[in-house]
């Protein structure tokens, strides 16, 4: 079966692409290793969910900091431990 796979894969090239993945003919079930691309905004609202403070633009303004456009920054701290 492995030589099967070899020679397959050998056939396809460098990336080889799963047309028939598990996730589209199983039932769902969660992936500990599953990622996607998430906004900065959903990251902050999690952190602050979790008992933190976003301070990002507060930091920025602060110290002069200007970001490119692409640029996703997060500072936060913890709820109650101090001030920037």
């Amino acid at each position: 079966m492995a030589l099967y796979w070899k020679m397959v894969t050998a056939r396809l090239g460098a990336w080889p692409i799963w047309t028939e993945p598990t996730c589209l003919s199983e039932a769902w079930r969660p992936d500990a290793d599953a990622v996607y691309l998430a906004s900065r905004e959903e990251i902050a609202h999690h952190l602050v969910a979790l008992g933190c403070v976003d301070v990002t633009h507060q930091y920025l303004l602060q110290y002069g900091i200007q970001l490119n456009p692409i640029d996703a920054v997060i500072l936060v701290h913890k709820s109650g431990i101090g001030e920037l």
